[in-house]
């Protein structure tokens, strides 16, 4: 099954039951929930959320953009993450919850707040993107490249906790 902007750019609600693939090729934006109940989400494509609250089970296998302010109240996985876009900034503040993600794009600002985020790939903070840890029980574990290319300083804002990277 494959989905492109060309068929819908902004709906109701997501629910990927296909136990085979859902492609998504394009961004699509959802004014309600998103729920991947098989984990058979890929493509080159992302869906927008304006809160993470919209993802079903706090799970999604794909890509996800968050367009809006958020705190987040579970922990949290997915595939790709992206936080803002090159139009709208957006803040996603862990506070105690831990974050997994295949790939991280920082164009928001992401608060590590007493929380862990493991990247499994790559992560990058660019455009205004920043990368805020300033606790000592915060982690940020990155598998593959860690890529600062921001307009924006960082200094004062990576002062305490573990920042790892494997490349």
């Amino acid at each position: 099954q494959s989905w492109s902007s060309e068929d819908y750019t902004t709906v109701g609600e997501i629910v990927n039951r296909n136990s085979k693939n859902l492609i998504i090729n394009d961004s699509v934006t959802a004014e309600g929930t998103i729920s991947d109940e098989t984990g058979t989400i890929s493509g080159d494509g992302y869906v927008c959320i304006n809160a993470v609250e919209q993802i079903k089970n706090n799970a999604w296998s794909g890509s996800v953009c968050i367009q809006g302010d958020n705190i987040l109240e579970n922990d949290l996985k997915v595939g790709t993450l992206i936080v803002g876009d090159s139009n709208r900034m957006a803040k996603l503040e862990l506070n105690k919850y831990s974050l997994e993600a295949e790939d991280i794009i920082i164009q928001g600002t992401l608060e590590v707040q007493k929380a862990q985020i493991v990247c499994t790939n790559n992560m990058t903070v660019t455009g205004k993107g920043m990368l805020v840890m300033q606790d000592e029980a915060s982690s940020v574990l990155v598998g593959g490249n860690f890529t600062i290319d921001s307009q924006s300083s960082h200094s004062g804002f990576l002062t305490q906790g573990i920042l790892e990277i494997k490349g």
